[in-house]
């Protein structure tokens, strides 16, 4: 940044620079940022049919391809111990208990073959509208940075790369506050319409996500409106995400008989009823018997919750902001920490509700226990904090080039060509970090989907027209990793992935004696065909001793 501002000092043509600042300020720029930022996560990610891999990708996919044909949920698997799958009802449906609107939105993908399509055109979405948000509320070269950090961030290159639901959330946040700027400027009911509908979407989408937009979001809106005297926009407005919320509690009554009763949280008291908003366990025991992985698993996360307690908030709150503080400005953005405190002088009415928006999702998730390593649940933060940091830059940038001028007039941002070589070449200089970024997080990708990736092409090379794969994991199995998945159609899928639960494997294979069984080995990564025969020999054995007993 020393070397970019001592070449800015003596050399900052006015034509080229005037070139580049004409083509930033294009109206279809923002576009351009989009595309390149789905191409950049496409490459990250490392394929459009990228494996789902977490248990909640996996249950967002397998909800997806229900969808596609046409259906809300799926039939109960037979024997539904065998098929436990994490976020899945095996039993009276096969459905995820997740909203509607993530599953939803993937579905083109899965009717091209190409499930990683949608996360990777939200994502560019989200870039499209980082750029044009950051540019309208202060410059271009501004906006070049905010977005250049912004893609290059650590929750952004892990996360958005998935299929969480906040890869969809995210660029709906960000349409939503476009939607309210311009409203706020020319009063335009299409604005507000857009808005709603973005509420709407949002809320089939991740709820509790939502109602955290909407607590600054309305009081804005209500105030503007009852100014301008806007009651039918408001009421069209407030018809429209009315009807979105209807759709959600018609959601509900389908898959669990009641508007009111919410999968999310009929899964929870099913499997985990300590996995809930609020401090302290819920020592109430789950209605069905979990899997050995899935004991672990909740093992790992109820000391999560008990950990988490109202005297322990504070402390929760600093971890919370240092893992956020490490997304951002981590690894060689570390110095960049520091210029962000100087994108927080003089800060605009725009900058300061979005800030205010960014406490509350903080405050919000407060209320949930979680690893804080875990910041999927901050990703709309991230455009706020790249744009505070990348106005730092600029203003640092604005100041020395006119030392002269007084620190309060950096607010307003005025043009500097100065400022814009700095920026320029600090990117060109950054470029190879940037590189760097992209193609560590390309590795842990490739390496986080190695094992499941493995084993799916394991069992489509297993002989047998149906087969029925028993897996027995390993004692140091991970269990936030799954390789229990399975296809929405049991009856027509080519292979079932089930738990082996020892001598009673015999009962699944006596139900579908046209599939062949095997046995996978975690330990060994080694796929074994079963011996059905003796597998029943040994179940009588140990029946008649039980008898003699």
């Amino acid at each position: 940044m020393l070397v970019a501002m001592l070449v800015a000092r003596r050399w900052a043509p006015a034509g080229p620079l005037d070139r580049i600042s004409a083509a930033l300020r294009w109206r279809w720029t923002p576009v351009v940022a989009g595309v390149v930022t789905a191409l950049l996560l496409a490459w990250t990610w490392g394929s459009l049919q990228a494996t789902p891999v977490l248990h909640d990708e996996i249950a967002y996919v397998t909800q997806a391809r229900i969808y596609a044909t046409l259906h809300l949920y799926a039939a109960a698997r037979p024997l539904p111990e065998f098929f436990e799958q994490y976020h899945m009802f095996v039993t009276p449906e096969f459905m995820a208990k997740y909203p509607p609107g993530q599953p939803a939105l993937l579905v083109p993908g899965v009717w091209l073959g190409l499930p990683a399509l949608m996360p990777l055109v939200f994502a560019g979405v989200a870039g499209a509208f980082t750029y044009a948000l950051v540019r309208r509320i202060s410059n271009e070269w501004v906006a070049l940075t905010a977005w250049m950090l912004w893609t290059s961030t650590t929750g952004i290159l892990n996360f958005l790369p998935s299929y969480f639901s906040q890869t969809t959330s995210c660029a709906l946040w960000l349409i939503g506050w476009w939607s309210l700027l311009r409203w706020r400027e020319d009063g335009a009911r299409k604005w507000l319409l857009l808005l709603a509908g973005c509420v709407g979407v949002g809320v089939l989408t991740h709820p509790f996500t939502w109602l955290l937009f909407a607590i600054p979001v309305a009081p804005v809106v209500l105030v503007i409106a009852v100014r301008r005297r806007q009651w039918r926009d408001l009421a069209y407005a407030a018809a429209l995400g009315c009807g979105c919320l209807a759709v959600l509690l018609a959601w509900n009554w389908s898959t669990m008989g009641s508007a009111l009763q919410f999968p999310w949280s009929v899964y929870a008291r099913t499997y985990f009823p300590f996995d809930r908003i609020g401090f302290g366990v819920d020592s109430t025991p789950p209605l069905r018997t979990l899997s050995p992985d899935m004991m672990h698993l909740t093992s790992m996360f109820r000391a999560i919750h008990e950990q988490h307690t109202l005297e322990a908030a504070p402390a929760h709150l600093v971890t919370q902001l240092v893992a956020l503080a490490r997304d951002l400005w981590g690894d060689w953005r570390f110095p960049l920490g520091f210029l962000a405190v100087l994108g927080l002088v003089a800060i605009q009415a725009e900058l300061g509700f979005a800030l205010i928006s960014c406490a509350v999702v903080v405050a919000g998730y407060m209320l949930y226990a979680h690893p804080a390593i875990w910041t999927l649940y901050y990703v709309e933060v991230y455009p706020v904090l790249a744009y505070v940091t990348a106005l730092g830059i600029w203003r640092l940038f604005e100041f020395l080039g006119n030392p002269g001028q007084r620190l309060r007039q950096l607010q307003l941002l005025q043009p500097s060509r100065q400022a814009a070589m700095a920026i320029l070449v600090v990117g060109l200089l950054f470029c190879p970090l940037y590189r760097s970024s992209l193609h560590t997080w390309r590795q842990l990708h490739e390496l986080r989907a190695r094992q499941l990736t493995a084993f799916n092409t394991g069992v489509a090379a297993l002989p047998g027209a149906q087969t029925v794969v028993f897996v027995r994991y390993d004692p140091r199995h991970n269990p936030n990793l799954t390789l229990i998945s399975n296809a929405p159609d049991a009856n027509r899928a080519r292979a079932w992935k089930v738990y082996d639960r020892g001598l009673d494997d015999i009962r699944l294979t006596r139900l579908a004696p046209d599939r062949v069984p095997y046995l996978f080995d975690e330990t060994t990564n080694s796929f074994t065909r079963m011996d059905t025969s003796a597998l029943a020999a040994a179940v009588r054995s140990v029946a008649s001793r039980s008898a003699g007993e």
